[in-house]
């Protein structure tokens, strides 16, 4: 996964800041040579699938930024995961 704050370095010709400096709200829509630069900048960081835990934890993040109520799945004491 690669976080907007992680292109600090990215800019396309048109912008005069970085990408970790963008606030994007709804959609975003480039040109194509601007398409690929950005495409490509994202590639070169992205990394393995996350695991279980990671996704886990942007979903939490996730939920309280949109004012949710949230919670962790937790282990219960027989082994089984369960919701708290």
């Amino acid at each position: 996964m690669v976080k907007l704050g992680e292109l600090c370095d990215v800019k396309i010709s048109t912008s005069e800041k970085p990408l970790c400096d963008w606030m994007i709200v709804g959609f975003l829509l480039l040109r194509g040579e601007h398409f690929e630069v950005v495409l490509d900048a994202v590639r070169a960081r992205a990394t393995a699938r996350p695991s279980h835990d990671e996704l886990a934890m942007e979903l939490v993040e996730l939920g309280e930024w949109l004012g949710f109520v949230v919670s962790r799945e937790e282990h219960t004491p027989d082994g089984s995961t369960g919701w708290t």
